[in-house]
């Protein structure tokens, strides 16, 4: 016998182990030749109902029969119903030892007590874990990489009898599977730092230019970069917007600037969003005047403001040049 092999030991009264081989046989008599279990039946049925006093006769009786069990074995290849017999008998004792699990099953299958039968190794249970993984942004990037993925480990074998214990396969008791990745990103670019100013003149002299620094006409100048990603693709616009607007071609001020690209970050940064955020724009500069004489005036002051700081209060006067955004020209030097 093997460490496979699982045992149901009786020891009974003759007259009970003759009505237990007979429930035996009648619930397995589909894996031998029908005629030969019938003529197995009609023996044992007479066994049973001979007097309890005869116990020779029924013993001698027993034997007879029994000598057919071997036809049987050999009439029948094994299949996952059957199970070897063993039985060890006194003139009024018998012990019946069954095995459930031995030459009844093939190689690789043993008896599963929940399925009822030989079985090749069954599934007993299984778990799931979640696993996760750091990633890196590409290169230039801030922010982390995250992937996760569920692993599923199974365990294979048999619940033997006969209090249903389990039995782990030999060949492949544990298996593991897990999906595939999945990533979570929170990558961006950074704002680049903004330029430095451009450097102060050597000295004040009539038709000396210099631009004003707190106006933003593109990426060159302070504060272009603002807003999060979905405004990049306005910036320009805005600034577009604000010049056509202006009597003067003027660039907007930092402050104004980001205003607006709050504005459209309110309406949305999208084409209706965009539509809505200029109307407010042109609304607001008629209402200011910025689309008149107060747009030109506003400009002179940003460029006397820039040219007290650059060359001393007082030093110079300087205007604005039309049309051209953010620039200034000495004027007069006192």
């Amino acid at each position: 016998m093997t460490p496979n092999d699982r045992f149901a030991t009786k020891t009974l009264r003759l007259d009970a182990v003759f009505k237990w081989i007979g429930r035996l046989f009648m619930r397995n008599i589909a894996s031998a030749h029908v005629s030969q279990h019938r003529k197995v039946l009609r023996n044992l049925s007479k066994i049973i109902s001979l007097p309890k006093k005869s116990g020779i006769p029924k013993l001698a009786f027993l034997i007879g029969t029994l000598a057919l069990v071997p036809a049987l074995s050999v009439a029948s290849p094994a299949t996952s119903n059957e199970a070897s017999i063993d039985i060890l008998s006194t003139i009024t004792s018998a012990t019946v030892t069954v095995n459930e699990g031995g030459s009844g099953c093939s190689s690789g299958r043993q008896w599963d007590v929940g399925v009822g039968r030989c079985t090749s190794p069954i599934l007993l249970s299984s778990s799931s874990t979640s696993q996760t993984q750091s990633g890196s942004c590409p290169s230039g990037q801030l922010g982390s990489v995250t992937l996760r993925r569920t692993c599923t480990t199974r365990n294979y074998g048999w619940r033997v009898p006969p209090s249903g214990g389990t039995v782990p396969s030999p060949t492949n008791p544990t298996t593991t599977s897990c999906t595939a990745w999945t990533t979570s990103s929170s990558c961006y670019t950074p704002t680049p730092p903004p330029s430095p100013p451009p450097p102060a003149p050597s000295g004040p002299a009539v038709g000396t230019a210099f631009t004003i620094t707190a106006l933003i006409c593109d990426y060159n100048d302070p504060g272009y970069y603002y807003g999060p990603g979905g405004a990049s693709m306005y910036w320009f616009e805005i600034i577009k917007a604000y010049r056509n607007i202006n009597s003067a071609g003027r660039c907007p001020e930092a402050g104004g600037y980001r205003y607006w690209i709050d504005v459209l970050g309110m309406y949305g940064f999208n084409a209706a969003g965009w539509a809505n955020t200029r109307l407010a724009l042109t609304t607001a500069a008629i209402s200011n005047g910025e689309n008149g004489p107060n747009g030109i005036a506003s400009a002179n002051l940003h460029c006397q403001q820039r040219a007290n700081a650059l060359f001393g209060a007082g030093k110079t006067v300087a205007t604005y040049v039309m049309n051209s955004g953010n620039e200034c020209r000495v004027t007069s030097v006192n």
